[in-house]
């Protein structure tokens, strides 16, 4: 077996690469440790306080997006308030990297998905795809007196309508060097008002703040004021705002009173827009009444009220159909027509 000199002499390009070699693997290593660190995902400081974007209009400081309470319901058997959701409107003007996103739509879809969670809201939401307000173009820069006189006839207890007036993004450098670490924050208000549709009154009203905050490194400073997922941050801004929202409208539930609609007859069947979603129970006995008419005062064309409609008979439920209807059979009285509401005993 031949013999394997491991103590030789490098050569003289040996000795000339070798120190070139060492520095071009250095450098690698270094390059290779920055590009993961710079890729390392960002973490959120939701909870985190600090320092908070405030809306000189807001009248205080903005509470911090993280684990929003959700006040569950005391009384789960109560009747769901039907409530018309309007569309929403923005006063504020969004930054660059939100204008993508809409907003609004964003803020009522959060709000909506939230109140058709029966343990946690006192309401049934109805939007404009409801078969009386379909051709209704209204959203919450409509006057509320014009809101509720298209709903008086509905079986709409109320309606919110809400505006988005406050949206802003900024960032604050917290580390130097080629890696450096920047907090991203969003604040974000939203003011709001819940109308008792037969009276036009308003019932609640609120201006909600929140802000959410993440901190990342970035090679040479990041780019701008971009958060790693705007999308993301505008989801769950949106579902902050509206558990606040259902929160405080909750509070004054009680205000509303409650009627259904007859939709269709069928010999002794009554077909109902309320049922499983709205807390009608199979075997629940209700009354049904004439559509009320609404009183102006002759003198001064004021809208007065609506007077209460003339007693017809009563009904019991006993199946449910499609998302929110149900089936009843007549137990006294007669006359009923399509449009007659129905109201708890």
């Amino acid at each position: 077996m031949p013999f394997i000199n491991l103590h030789r002499k490098a050569s003289p390009l040996e000795f000339a690469i070798k120190p070139l070699y060492n520095e071009f693997m250095r450098k690698l290593l270094i390059l290779a440790l920055l590009t993961m660190i710079s890729c390392v995902q960002p973490v959120r400081r939701d909870s985190e306080q600090s320092a908070p974007i405030n809306n000189p209009n807001a009248g205080g400081p903005a509470d911090v997006v993280g684990a929003e309470k959700i006040d569950a319901l005391s009384d789960l058997s109560i009747v769901k308030k039907r409530v018309w959701v309007l569309d929403f409107v923005m006063s504020a003007e969004p930054d660059a990297e939100l204008k993508g996103i809409r907003i609004p739509e964003t803020v009522k879809r959060a709000l909506v998905k939230r109140m058709l969670q029966p343990e946690i809201s006192a309401f049934f939401p109805v939007s404009n795809d409801d078969s009386v307000l379909r051709e209704i173009e209204f959203d919450s820069s409509t006057h509320p007196l014009d809101v509720a006189k298209a709903a008086r006839g509905s079986s709409i207890s109320g309606f919110v309508r809400a505006n988005i007036d406050f949206i802003q993004v900024g960032k604050k450098r917290v580390g130097e060097g080629i890696i450096q670490t920047n907090d991203y924050e969003f604040a974000m208000g939203v003011s709001y008002q819940m109308i008792d549709s037969g009276t036009g009154k308003e019932l609640a009203r609120g201006a909600i703040r929140k802000r959410s905050k993440e901190r990342r490194s970035d090679m040479f400073g990041g780019t701008g004021e971009k958060f790693s997922d705007a999308k993301g941050q505008m989801d769950r801004m949106a579902d902050a705002l509206a558990v606040t929202m259902l929160n405080e409208m909750n509070r004054v539930s009680t205000k509303l009173g409650w009627s259904g609609r007859v939709l269709k007859l069928e010999g002794a069947r009554l077909y109902l827009n309320a049922g499983r979603s709205s807390g009608i129970k199979l075997g629940d006995v209700l009354k049904i009444v004439e559509s009320p008419r609404d009183i102006y005062d002759p003198k001064s064309s004021d809208y007065i009220g609506q007077a209460p409609g003339r007693v017809k008979g009563t009904l019991k439920i006993i199946q449910y159909f499609g998302l929110d209807g149900a089936i009843g059979i007549l137990q006294s009285g007669g006359g009923v027509l399509p449009g007659d509401r129905i109201e708890l005993l």
